[in-house]
């Protein structure tokens, strides 16, 4: 089954359904066909974002931080690190 939305940016996208154990599910690999450069960039630092997130919140486990403030400012700052080493979250311009 294919379905139609139109995206009020990108304009009219297709999405191809698939039935998987009596429930309908999004086909990954028509859906990730249709990536722009931003969602594939996006898509290929998610890895270095993972590992990233994981280590920030082993030093909140640790009690590393004295705060939620800190550990946010942690977060932000490990995820646009290894977003931007993984080519994605670039600036606009």
């Amino acid at each position: 089954v294919t379905v139609r939305h139109t995206n009020p940016v990108t304009g009219e996208e297709t999405f191809d359904l698939i039935l998987v154990d009596g429930s309908w599910v999004l086909d990954g690999e028509t859906l990730f066909g249709q990536l722009g450069p931003a969602e594939q960039q996006a898509l290929d630092a998610a890895p270095a974002m993972y590992e990233a997130m994981r280590g920030v919140a082993q030093r909140v486990r640790a009690g590393e931080f004295s705060s939620v403030q800190e550990a946010s400012q942690a977060l932000l700052a490990v995820i646009m690190n290894a977003a931007n080493q993984g080519g994605g979250l670039q600036p606009p311009g």
